[in-house]
């Protein structure tokens, strides 16, 4: 795992449980030295992972396999997975005469947006070099994707209310049960848009901050001159 300036904050080996059959190391990079050595267990591995997931956005590409590994879950308006993210997408027919949108390669993603080449051939995937292509990804196109994200949770609010109201006919919820689930709904997801305005303003000092020290610097060129 990595923070938003692409520092490391997580890298950690799995101490197995059962016999590993397959290290795919021409892939993965792992061999059997590394994990022998392994000393975190999955369950405190992802009780550290959930602490730094905590009301934070997640981003990476493919996600469901990483989730699915941990066995955990994230919310939706959280998650910002550059293979699901439809610009990134490619349009497609299958072989079984459909057609939509498929997920492109985090390899052929960050040659096509970023200009970069990633996993190259012959040598092992870098975790660190995979995370921080996602990140980059996510930050070229981060204002229009998060725009799309506050739309999208408009929506899936009034769908969430409509079918709280549904189960209140159907199973006679009663109403105040209805209204606690949907304020619990409403309050997860104004906690992400009070976190994204403060995103905002810090990103408005930055800059602030940065126009002064041009300027102070020009000024300083200006008088040596």
């Amino acid at each position: 795992m990595i923070n938003w300036k692409g520092s490391v904050i997580l890298h950690a080996y799995i101490r197995q449980t059962e016999p590993v059959t397959d290290y795919r190391t021409h892939v993965s990079g792992i061999t059997e030295k590394h994990l022998s050595c392994a000393k975190l267990s999955l369950e405190e591995c992802r009780a550290i992972v959930l602490q730094h997931l905590h009301n934070r956005i997640l981003v990476g590409h493919a996600l469901k396999n990483d989730l699915t590994a941990l066995c955990i879950s994230h919310p939706w308006w959280l998650i910002r997975d550059t293979a699901e993210y439809e610009p990134f997408m490619k349009y497609c027919h299958s072989s079984h005469g459909g057609e939509g949108l498929w997920p492109r390669k985090l390899k052929d993603l960050a040659l096509r947006e970023l200009g970069k080449h990633i996993q190259k051939a012959g040598k092992p995937h870098n975790s660190w070099e995979d995370a921080f292509a996602a990140l980059n990804l996510y930050q070229k196109v981060r204002g229009q994707w998060e725009q799309d994200i506050v739309e999208k949770t408009k929506k899936q609010m009034d769908l969430d209310y409509q079918r709280l109201r549904q189960e209140q006919e159907m199973f006679f919820v009663l109403p105040h049960v209805m209204q606690q689930q949907y304020q619990q709904l409403a309050h997860e997801q104004q906690m992400y848009f009070m976190q994204q305005q403060q995103w905002h303003q810090q990103e408005q000092q930055m800059f602030f901050i940065q126009q002064q020290h041009n300027q102070q610097q020009q000024q300083n060129e200006q008088i040596v001159q």
